[in-house]
């Protein structure tokens, strides 16, 4: 059992998706939209210690990626994780701010499971006392449309077919069946809409998790024996799979068609 009961009254806001899905844009719109009620801190993960860790770079660099070089990378990651809860995340709830994670540990699942690393249960276990976020909004747009976004970001070399189409169908399966454990508070959001539309739903689900963190019992329990806290994200997936009408049809038969996209506007709440 855990021996970390911290309580606090701030807000922890998790922004995920695949590459290009508008995370960074719609996390600055957040910070934006709440600075003026609120210390707002938005905080990249993995962090840049992570990314420009020598060892790091190492092992990703490898050409052929065995499940033994991915758990050490997974490790690493988990690592980062807890460091930046330790010396960022935690004093800031701590002292009532509100932290946007622009990614969080939900990319790293994706990431693993996209790279032939199915060990979810062993992943989340990694990470199973970060915080749990109030809210987690997923940006969710098609392949596709995320290719052509590299390829028209400003200063990019990148062409198409330079990109790894399959990751990116890849990964967002995974963000849309989310394997590590559903949650209400987990938010699919049709990240592929204008950007001030995709922002204004944003928004409504971030103010009602404020209103909802102001309406609960004061000190909120953001780490606490696993056993005890069956809807932690980071708890281990439920026993009992979706429906077979909630889950996201395969993409194996063609590559290149996206999956299901939830409707415009709305959220994958279980």
């Amino acid at each position: 059992m855990s021996t970390e009961q911290t309580t606090t009254r701030g807000l922890l806001v998790a922004v995920c998706g695949i590459d290009a899905s508008g995370k960074t844009t719609q996390a600055a719109r957040i910070a934006e939209h709440l600075r003026d009620t609120r210390p707002v801190h938005v905080a990249r993960q993995p962090t840049d210690l992570y990314r420009g860790d020598d060892l790091v770079r190492s092992v990703a660099s490898l050409d052929c990626r065995t499940p033994e070089a991915l758990r050490e990378l997974a490790l690493l990651a988990a690592f980062d994780l807890a460091r930046h809860a330790r010396t960022t995340i935690r004093p800031r709830l701590a002292r009532g701010e509100t932290v946007i994670a622009d990614q969080y540990a939900f990319p790293t699942y994706a990431f693993f499971q996209a790279s032939g690393l199915t060990e979810m249960d062993w992943l989340v276990e990694l990470n199973r006392y970060a915080p749990v976020p109030d809210v987690t909004i997923c940006l969710d747009v098609p392949a596709e449309t995320a290719a052509s976004r590299l390829v028209l970001r400003g200063g990019s070399l990148r062409q198409k077919q330079d990109i790894d189409l399959r990751r990116l169908i890849d990964s967002r399966q995974t963000y849309l069946e989310q394997p590590w454990g559903r949650r209400t508070t987990y938010h699919v959001v049709d990240g592929a809409r204008p950007i001030d539309d995709v922002a204004h739903d944003v928004l409504a689900l971030v103010d009602s998790a404020a209103q909802d963190l102001l309406d609960g019992p004061s000190g909120e329990v953001l780490a606490s024996d696993p056993a005890e806290s069956p809807q932690d994200p980071v708890a281990a997936p439920e026993s009992t799979p979706p429906a077979a009408d909630e889950q996201s049809p395969s993409t194996d038969e063609n590559p290149s068609k996206p999956p299901r996209t939830p409707e415009q506007g709305t959220s994958v709440l279980v």
